[in-house]
Order: structure tokens, then sequence, then C-alpha cells
């Protein structure tokens, strides 16, 4: 089973160029992505949407094996949440929103989860 997905991807993603500011959307796991970053900035057209982690085919799985993943999934995903120095209550936003749907944060509260940190960075790394 894998542990800190989201850092496996996360570490092999670079800024090759000078980044720009053009609005678009990042939804589901892209925000894990975007949380690599060491400054977070965010385009006021832009939209960031997130909802539960789910399994593509789930009906191959046990019940208790999903239930042994999904709690190891969870507890890579605040790890890695408090690991980039994100608030790790997002984990709660993310989790109330069912995987067929999006919630989008808006750019107050995604401040507020220290997802977009803008030029700051806070070295000060939170224990669960």
């Amino acid at each position: 089973m894998p542990t800190r997905f989201p850092i496996t991807i996360t570490s092999s993603v670079g800024i090759k160029r000078e980044p720009t500011a053009t609005p678009a959307d990042c939804a589901s796991a892209c925000i894990l992505i975007y949380l690599g970053a060491t400054y977070r900035f965010l385009d006021p057209g832009s939209r960031i949407g997130v909802h539960q982690f789910s399994f593509r085919d789930a009906s191959t799985l046990s019940p208790s094996k999903a239930t042994s993943i999904t709690q190891l999934l969870a507890a890579d995903v605040t790890a890695y949440l408090s690991d980039i120095r994100a608030d790790p209550s997002l984990f709660s936003v993310m989790s109330q929103t069912f995987p067929e749907d999006i919630h989008w944060i808006d750019h107050d509260e995604l401040k507020a989860l220290q997802v977009v940190n803008e030029h700051v960075y806070d070295g000060f790394c939170r224990k669960l």
C-alpha cells in the first residue's frame, strides 16, 4: 500500500520558468499538488475545489480492506497537510463533500486554512 502518495507527486513537480497568473480551476486531488509549493498564490478568478477521496472500483475490496486503506489514506493526508504548513482542519473540509461533488472553497477560507499563503512562509510545523 502506498504511503505519503501526495508527497510522491509533489516532490517530482518543479517550475522550470517564472510562474504566471492565469485564472483556472484546481479540483479534486489537484489540491495535493498545489499544496506542494512553498509559496502558494491564487489568481482572483481561480477556484480550488475539494471532496472526499474514493476508490474507482471498490467492488474488488472487502469492507475491512476498504476501511483499512481509507484509514491509512486519511493518516497520510493529514500528516501531509501538517508537513506543508496547511491547517490540518482542511481535511475536515475535504471530508464533508461526497466524492461525486465538489466544494469550492472561497478565497478567504483558503487563506485562513493556509492553503493560499502568498509571500508568507510559516516555518512552524503543526503537530496533530
